[in-house]
């Protein structure tokens, strides 16, 4: 059984943006400063929990990068927070115009091969959906 206190502890890339943590928290200090101090240290190192409201979420991670809405059949609506995560690959193809040698104004022949680039890719890494305000799932992808 997953431990009803489920903890995602985020690396400090996925917490990109103009607001830094400090900055967050400045923005929610009531609410922050109203918190146990265990918790507000726990936020500042950008870690959730199942149970924790938005605003706690907010002060951790940032704004979502995606935000969802889901009505289930019963007429149950839920708010889905999304945040993404980013990866690199190397990958090496022939650029159309650089495929032959070429002369250039120094009369120097120049070779262009294969050129290998840094490719990013975006992902989604984390899904927290909420219910009654508070976190009731976190879904983290597992690479």
């Amino acid at each position: 059984m997953l431990s009803r206190f489920l903890t995602i502890t985020f690396a400090s890339v996925l917490l990109f943006g103009c607001a830094t943590v400090d900055t967050r928290i400045q923005e929610h200090q009531a609410y922050f400063d109203s918190l146990p101090a265990e918790t507000q240290d726990r936020l500042r190192s950008g870690v959730i929990h199942v149970g924790d409201t938005k605003d706690m979420v907010y002060i951790a991670l940032g704004p979502p990068d995606q935000q969802f809405r889901r009505t289930d059949a019963s007429g149950l609506t839920q708010d889905i927070w999304s945040y993404n995560g980013v990866y690199y690959t190397s990958e090496t193809y022939w650029p159309r115009h650089h495929r032959i040698h070429r002369r250039h104004q120094d009369d120097h022949f120049h070779y262009h091969g294969p050129e290998t680039v840094d490719v990013r890719h975006e992902y989604e890494q984390l899904r927290i959906e909420y219910a009654g305000g508070k976190v009731a799932v976190i879904e983290q992808r597992v690479r």
